[in-house]
């Protein structure tokens, strides 16, 4: 359900150990909690889990059982608790036969009081909110080392925080004029317009977010001017880098294997060397004021989406101290209250190796819905990739309508709208083109052997890739605007290798559930080799979308051992 960096951070074979952890750092985060309700009028966020099976001889369902954990809740809020305290929302995690599951923001005093042994009560702590992986990943010199792949933190806010039409008062932070802030980009996604620094941005429904607000929202997540007041802090409010921590596993106790108590203290004494040498050094400062941007897509509906902040590390000007920067910048927005997840953003790459009468007839030459008109007359599919060839004969107009840049020209024959969030053509080897061909293309004069799956379809394509076939991907809600509203299925012939439920993974359902004459298709990769398990790569791990890989093939096609019919 949540894949964190819990098992990493708590390393260890050995049960009583990691159990004695695992309740120390429970007691850390409730004491943290009440005592920030108390001091500051905190809220913290909290796994909430109903596990009811049966009420009244019959077997309650997963709607049921969410009533069921708000009114349990709702019982707890006492005459102490204001209008801002009762005010919570659940974003679902889980809900199957056997439980329901869903992140909360509450005040502490309040997710105490869950009674019952079929609720669990479980605090976020900074383990739980970063993603599986993550840490290994930020460690790697070679999410550096392209100057024109931004690392990025995914940040997902907690359900209710910096939703759309909130009017929040200014921060007691810094001022912009002081200087004792990081520099924020906000992407207005209202304006038509981009810069080369961001990226094309459509016009959507989405309101201007001003820079007070993102500022008020983001000072406490990294006030990185300040980096030996933050060190200081996060020594007392980070459970691995807490003196609790030593007291758990220094002196060994008996019946401790020194070797598991020696992996146990891995993590942590990763975590205090970083803040130790950078934080409290303040190694970070110029490298947090000048080479990160902030951005935040704020959501409407707090039950069921929440605001997301992307935060961008420009990699121009790379330095051996970045990999420490960018780590001890996550592990200090892990650690905020209004935060509930955290990932490093993974890389991209292309993906397609199919020809179009496979997917109907797996006959050669025999494409029986072409046959019976079902050919995408009418149709507007959008697809992003490295770029088109519009010179091509399979998608040159003819006609002088060149396609449209932030809307659609339908009188264009084949390419209705180009959006250039990167540049404006393709990359040497042409994926894109390829895949634009395998979807729809077809030849000016109509001749050809090679047309693609549905021949009259028009095509709203989105650039996405640079000179060299890298992949730099715009926000997410961006992306999903090409060709709208008269495109309904978005192709996306990549992804990656992380297969997990990833942020943007997230993001595709829950543009699926808003839309829901919307489809999104994505490849699941080139990393099927074998039988090797876990190969879907995100966001084909998406609920939502569907997914396509090599089903079946011809001759020897299959690359480097992938299964294809055999599986």
């Amino acid at each position: 359900m949540i894949q964190s960096e819990v098992e990493f951070d708590f390393d260890t074979t050995e049960g009583a150990l990691v159990s004695r952890l695992w309740d120390a750092s429970n007691e850390f985060e409730w004491e943290k909690a009440l005592g920030d309700e108390l001091l500051l009028d905190r809220k913290y966020p909290y796994l909430l889990c109903n596990t009811f099976r049966k009420a009244s001889g019959r077997r309650i369902s997963g709607y049921e059982r969410s009533d069921m954990l708000r009114e349990e809740i709702e019982s707890h809020f006492g005459e102490e608790h204001g209008e801002s305290d009762r005010r919570y929302y659940l974003r679902t995690l889980y809900n199957e036969e056997d439980y329901y599951c869903a992140y909360g923001q509450l005040p502490a005093t309040v997710a105490s009081e869950i009674e019952g042994e079929e609720y669990i009560v479980q605090p976020v702590t900074a383990s739980l909110k970063m993603m599986k992986g993550s840490v290994d990943r930020m460690q790697k010199a070679e999410i550096f080392a392209d100057p024109a792949a931004e690392p990025t933190l995914d940040v997902l806010l907690c359900p209710g925080v910096a939703m759309k039409g909130d009017v929040m008062p200014a921060g007691d932070g810094a001022s912009e004029e002081s200087g004792e802030t990081t520099t924020i980009t906000i992407e207005d996604v209202d304006s038509p317009e981009g810069t080369a620094e961001t990226s094309f941005i459509l016009e959507t429904d989405e309101e201007e977010i001003p820079d007070w607000m993102v500022r008020d929202i983001l000072s406490e997540l990294m006030p990185t001017t300040v980096a030996s007041k933050l060190a200081s802090a996060m020594e007392e409010t980070v459970f691995l880098l807490s003196e609790a921590y030593g007291n758990r596993t220094s002196p060994v106790a008996a019946g401790d294997d020194p070797e598991d108590v020696a992996a146990a203290n891995s993590r942590s004494k990763l975590w205090k060397g970083l803040v130790s040498d950078y934080q409290k050094s303040g190694m970070c400062d110029a490298v947090y004021s000048s080479r990160l941007s902030w951005s935040v897509v704020r959501a409407s509906d707090p039950d069921n989406d929440s605001s997301v902040v992307h935060v961008r590390f420009n990699a121009t000007g790379a330095s051996e101290y970045d990999a420490g920067c960018l780590m001890t910048l996550s592990l200090a927005i892990a650690n905020h209250p209004d935060v509930c997840t955290v990932e490093l953003r993974e890389r991209f790459k292309t993906a397609n190796h199919i020809a179009r009468w496979l997917t109907q007839s797996e006959v050669q030459d025999s494409t029986p819905f072409l046959d019976a008109g079902i050919d995408g007359s009418g149709q507007v599919v959008a697809i992003s990739d490295t770029g088109v060839d519009l010179d091509h004969c399979y998608f040159r107009d003819g006609g002088g309508n060149a396609p449209g840049r932030g809307s659609v020209n339908l009188a264009a024959r084949k390419v209705v709208q180009y959006v250039p969030f990167v540049n404006d053509d393709d990359y040497k080897y042409g994926h894109g083109t390829h895949v634009a061909g395998t979807a729809a293309g077809k030849r000016l004069d109509g001749t050809g052997m090679a047309e693609g799956a549905a021949p009259a379809a028009k095509i709203a394509f989105a650039d996405v890739g640079d000179s060299a076939g890298n992949l730099r991907l715009p926000l997410d809600r961006q992306l999903l605007q090409t060709g709208r509203p008269h495109a309904q299925v978005h192709s996306a012939s990549w992804g990656s290798d992380f297969n997990f439920y990833t942020t943007q993974a997230r993001n595709f359902d829950q543009h699926m559930f808003e839309n829901d004459e919307f489809l999104i298709v994505v490849a699941a990769g080139n990393s099927g080799h074998g039988d090797a398990p876990n190969t879907v790569g995100s966001p084909a791990t998406a609920k939502n979308v569907i997914a396509v890989g090599a089903h079946h093939s011809t001759g020897g096609s299959n690359p480097r051992g992938s299964l294809g019919p055999s599986y």
